[in-house]
Protein backbone atom coordinates (compact mmCIF):
# COMPACT_ATOMS: atom_id res chain seq x y z
CA UNK A 1 0.00 0.00 0.00
CA UNK A 2 2.67 2.58 1.47
CA UNK A 3 4.79 2.22 -2.21
CA UNK A 4 1.22 2.27 -4.54
CA UNK A 5 2.44 -1.10 -5.93
CA UNK A 6 -1.38 -2.65 -6.21
CA UNK A 7 -3.00 -5.54 -4.71
CA UNK A 8 -0.37 -8.36 -5.93
CA UNK A 9 1.92 -7.40 -3.15
CA UNK A 10 2.37 -10.44 -1.86
CA UNK A 11 3.20 -12.41 -5.23
CA UNK A 12 5.64 -9.33 -5.71
CA UNK A 13 7.00 -10.16 -2.42
CA UNK A 14 7.96 -13.76 -3.54
CA UNK A 15 9.22 -12.28 -6.70
CA UNK A 16 11.66 -9.59 -4.61
CA UNK A 17 12.61 -12.47 -1.88
CA UNK A 18 14.35 -15.12 -4.79
CA UNK A 19 15.86 -12.28 -5.88
CA UNK A 20 17.42 -10.78 -3.10
CA UNK A 21 18.03 -13.11 -0.73
CA UNK A 22 21.58 -12.98 0.30
CA UNK A 23 22.14 -9.54 1.78
CA UNK A 24 18.77 -9.88 4.05
CA UNK A 25 19.78 -13.16 5.19
CA UNK A 26 23.76 -12.74 5.70
CA UNK A 27 22.63 -9.33 7.56
CA UNK A 28 20.04 -11.34 10.14
CA UNK A 29 23.00 -14.13 10.48
CA UNK A 30 24.86 -10.85 12.05
CA UNK A 31 21.93 -9.34 14.20
CA UNK A 32 21.62 -12.85 15.60
CA UNK A 33 24.88 -13.11 16.31
CA UNK A 34 25.09 -9.33 17.66
CA UNK A 35 22.12 -10.16 20.03
CA UNK A 36 23.44 -13.38 21.07
CA UNK A 37 26.94 -10.95 21.96
CA UNK A 38 24.17 -9.15 24.06
CA UNK A 39 22.84 -11.16 26.01
CA UNK A 40 25.71 -13.94 26.76
CA UNK A 41 27.41 -10.44 27.80
CA UNK A 42 24.48 -9.47 30.16
CA UNK A 43 24.49 -12.68 31.80
CA UNK A 44 28.26 -12.95 32.52
CA UNK A 45 27.34 -9.18 34.11
CA UNK A 46 24.69 -10.86 36.02
CA UNK A 47 26.88 -14.20 36.76
CA UNK A 48 29.67 -11.74 38.36
CA UNK A 49 27.47 -10.21 40.87
CA UNK A 50 28.29 -6.67 39.42
CA UNK A 51 26.33 -4.24 41.26
CA UNK A 52 26.36 -0.50 42.00
CA UNK A 53 27.28 2.38 39.90
CA UNK A 54 29.05 -0.12 37.88
CA UNK A 55 25.58 -2.14 36.46
CA UNK A 56 24.19 0.92 36.23
CA UNK A 57 26.78 2.00 33.71
CA UNK A 58 27.26 -1.55 31.79
CA UNK A 59 23.12 -1.89 31.74
CA UNK A 60 23.52 1.83 30.06
CA UNK A 61 25.93 1.12 27.60
CA UNK A 62 23.81 -2.41 26.28
CA UNK A 63 21.01 0.05 25.92
CA UNK A 64 22.51 2.08 23.46
CA UNK A 65 24.40 -0.38 21.80
CA UNK A 66 20.95 -2.48 21.40
CA UNK A 67 19.17 0.90 20.02
CA UNK A 68 22.13 1.28 17.52
CA UNK A 69 21.74 -2.42 16.51
CA UNK A 70 18.06 -1.54 16.19
CA UNK A 71 18.47 1.85 14.49
CA UNK A 72 20.98 0.09 11.91
CA UNK A 73 18.44 -2.72 11.62
CA UNK A 74 15.32 -0.91 10.50
CA UNK A 75 17.70 1.26 8.22
CA UNK A 76 19.45 -1.60 6.30
CA UNK A 77 16.23 -3.33 5.85
CA UNK A 78 14.48 0.20 4.40
CA UNK A 79 17.15 0.61 2.30
CA UNK A 80 17.30 -2.76 0.90
CA UNK A 81 13.63 -2.88 0.22
CA UNK A 82 14.20 0.24 -1.59
CA UNK A 83 13.64 0.64 -5.29
CA UNK A 84 17.11 2.96 -5.31
CA UNK A 85 19.12 0.19 -3.59
CA UNK A 86 17.89 -3.23 -4.70
CA UNK A 87 20.62 -4.41 -6.61
CA UNK A 88 23.34 -2.70 -4.25
CA UNK A 89 26.19 -4.65 -2.85
CA UNK A 90 25.87 -5.65 1.08
CA UNK A 91 28.86 -3.61 2.22
CA UNK A 92 27.07 -0.15 0.20
CA UNK A 93 23.47 -1.15 1.88
CA UNK A 94 25.50 -1.63 5.61
CA UNK A 95 27.41 1.71 4.84
CA UNK A 96 24.49 3.48 4.03
CA UNK A 97 22.18 1.93 7.13
CA UNK A 98 25.21 2.78 9.38
CA UNK A 99 25.35 6.68 8.34
CA UNK A 100 21.49 7.17 8.04
CA UNK A 101 21.10 5.44 11.80
CA UNK A 102 22.87 9.02 12.86
CA UNK A 103 22.42 11.26 9.45
CA UNK A 104 18.20 11.10 9.86
CA UNK A 105 18.60 10.24 14.23
CA UNK A 106 15.00 11.98 14.61
CA UNK A 107 13.34 9.55 12.35
CA UNK A 108 15.92 7.05 13.96
CA UNK A 109 14.96 7.64 17.36
CA UNK A 110 10.73 7.34 16.04
CA UNK A 111 11.96 4.25 13.90
CA UNK A 112 13.40 2.52 17.37
CA UNK A 113 10.54 3.25 19.46
CA UNK A 114 7.84 2.12 16.90
CA UNK A 115 10.07 -1.02 17.13
CA UNK A 116 10.21 -0.79 21.05
CA UNK A 117 6.55 -0.76 21.46
CA UNK A 118 5.71 -3.37 19.01
CA UNK A 119 7.96 -5.98 21.33
CA UNK A 120 6.62 -4.48 24.19
CA UNK A 121 2.74 -4.81 22.87
CA UNK A 122 3.80 -8.45 21.83
CA UNK A 123 5.49 -9.75 25.10
CA UNK A 124 3.17 -8.53 28.12
CA UNK A 125 -0.33 -9.09 27.29
CA UNK A 126 -2.54 -11.64 28.49
CA UNK A 127 -2.27 -14.83 26.64
CA UNK A 128 -5.82 -14.55 24.58
CA UNK A 129 -4.16 -11.72 23.27
CA UNK A 130 -0.44 -12.96 22.25
CA UNK A 131 -1.30 -15.06 19.03
CA UNK A 132 -3.39 -12.20 16.88
CA UNK A 133 -1.17 -10.35 18.30
CA UNK A 134 2.49 -11.59 17.59
CA UNK A 135 1.45 -13.35 14.63
CA UNK A 136 -0.95 -10.90 12.56
CA UNK A 137 -1.92 -7.41 14.08
CA UNK A 138 1.65 -5.87 15.26
CA UNK A 139 4.22 -7.45 12.92
CA UNK A 140 2.49 -5.84 10.85
CA UNK A 141 1.54 -2.50 11.99
CA UNK A 142 4.75 -1.71 13.30
CA UNK A 143 6.60 -2.42 9.59
CA UNK A 144 4.38 -0.65 8.33
CA UNK A 145 4.59 2.88 10.79
CA UNK A 146 8.38 2.24 10.68
CA UNK A 147 8.46 2.42 6.98
CA UNK A 148 6.57 5.67 6.85
CA UNK A 149 8.85 7.10 9.46
CA UNK A 150 11.45 6.04 6.88
CA UNK A 151 9.90 6.59 3.88
CA UNK A 152 10.79 10.17 3.13
CA UNK A 153 14.89 9.51 3.91
CA UNK A 154 14.64 6.86 1.51
CA UNK A 155 13.66 8.67 -1.61
CA UNK A 156 10.08 7.32 -1.14
CA UNK A 157 6.70 9.46 -1.97
CA UNK A 158 3.40 8.88 0.11
CA UNK A 159 1.34 10.70 -1.67
CA UNK A 160 -1.60 9.16 -2.95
Amino acid sequence: MLADVGSHRALQYLRELTKHWQPVTLFWLILLAAGAALGYQQWVVAQAGVGGAARTIIQGLTLAAAFIIVGVAVWFFGWAGSRDKQDAPFSELVATAVTSTFRHLPRTLAAVAIFAAGFATVTFPPIQWAVPLTLIIVPALTIYLIRMVLAGALGENLAA
